[in-house]
């Protein structure tokens, strides 16, 4: 079998999307079917054609043609494109995100009777009549959410698409790693994602400066990379958290589980989330979760049981950390509640098990 994977972005990049199909699509290789992942360069001068892992990747300027407007370099992405998608010809068409590279699957798929799979991985913003997101559901032959939560609120809205909806959880590499005991002295905290103004990590720091003032041995790790990279640095300064805090930039999924093994608990703090990839990570690896009670993070982080969930505020997060801070008990209860939760729901073989499964329905469509 052939598949098409097409999404804004695709490895080196990371972000939960891009982790997830770093991770599934050559476990799909290896089960000897063939995979052409298409992608944009993004803001990295990443060669247009290579193999990776078994996968082959073509790079177009997907998302730039469509910033620049111009009709001219739309057109032309829109050609290669459709070449690309004509010389592999796929049996199934598997789109990673309702997102700008999606336009151009809708506009080379007129007429064309290949079987689509799309992905929802976050709340769309709109589902109005004639919005890129309607249109792309309606067409695709099967919608696979990341969380149920996504799945009820969409169907909410396009009551449609029950028919052929179902839920897959991800899964974050790595999962068999061993794990080592929290650690308390010091406590280790760990923000682990992009670092954009969507995620808060501004908000994390402001719950760590009150923190770190009533256990002053506790350090705070940050661990990504994006474009509000340089004013957090500058708002830790202003805060006096220097000396405390630790901005370590990109890391790769290969290295997170030892990342992880380092630190006591993991904290997030979005403004909107689908299913955080991070918190699934730390459940894997024993790890608690404080976090923003946003999106589908109760899919992943069971209040009270496996992590804490507050209110986006500094005082409602350094409160949630104080709390596992304060027992390290039960923040240990909490962590092994976790792993045990994650390993059942965000298994690796289960997953890949269900897009390989779900790819054979969608083609016999």
């Amino acid at each position: 079998m052939r598949v098409l994977y097409l999404s804004d972005f695709f490895w080196p990049y990371l972000g939960g999307p891009e982790v997830l199909s770093a991770a599934l699509l050559p476990e799909i290789v290896r089960r000897g079917h063939e995979v052409l992942a298409v992608s944009s360069h993004g803001d990295r001068p990443l060669p247009d054609e290579e193999r990776w892992r078994g996968v082959s990747i073509l790079r177009l300027p997907l998302r730039c043609a469509l910033e620049s407007a111009q009709v001219r370099t739309v057109g032309d992405t829109l050609r290669r494109f459709i070449a690309a998608r004509r010389a592999f010809a796929p049996d199934v068409i598997h789109l990673g995100m309702v997102g700008p590279a999606a336009l151009f699957h809708l506009q080379s798929s007129r007429g064309s009777r290949v079987p689509t799979l799309a992905t929802v991985q976050t709340e769309l913003r709109s589902l109005r009549p004639g919005t890129t997101a309607r249109r792309l559901l309606r067409a695709a032959s099967w919608v696979r959410f990341v969380s149920r939560r996504l799945l009820e609120m969409t169907c909410k809205e396009m009551p449609e698409l029950r028919e052929k909806a179902s839920v897959i959880y991800s899964f974050f590499p790595g999962e068999n790693s061993p794990e080592s005991p929290l650690p308390f002295d010091p406590p280790r905290l760990l923000y682990l994602g992009r670092l954009i103004e969507e995620k808060n990590v501004a908000l994390i720091l402001g719950a760590f400066a009150n923190v770190q003032s009533a256990h002053p041995g506790v350090r705070l790790i940050i661990a990504g990379e994006g474009s509000a990279g340089e004013a957090l640095v500058q708002r830790a300064r202003d805060l006096g958290l220097r000396g405390c805090v630790d901005f370590l930039g990109r890391v790769e999924p290969a290295a997170v589980p030892a990342l992880l093994n380092e630190c006591t608990a993991l904290l997030l703090a979005s403004a909107r989330e689908g299913l955080p990839t991070a918190a699934i990570a730390a459940a894997m690896m024993g790890r608690p979760v404080v976090a923003t009670r946003v999106g589908s993070v109760d899919e992943v982080v069971v209040h009270e049981s496996t992590g804490l969930l507050v209110e986006a505020s500094a005082g409602a997060m350094r409160d949630g950390i104080a709390r596992l801070l304060g027992d390290a008990e039960e923040a240990a209860r909490m962590g092994a509640r976790a792993r045990d939760r994650a390993r059942q729901l965000f298994d690796r073989r289960r997953c890949v098990d269900a897009f390989e499964t779900l790819y054979e329905q969608t083609r016999a469509f």
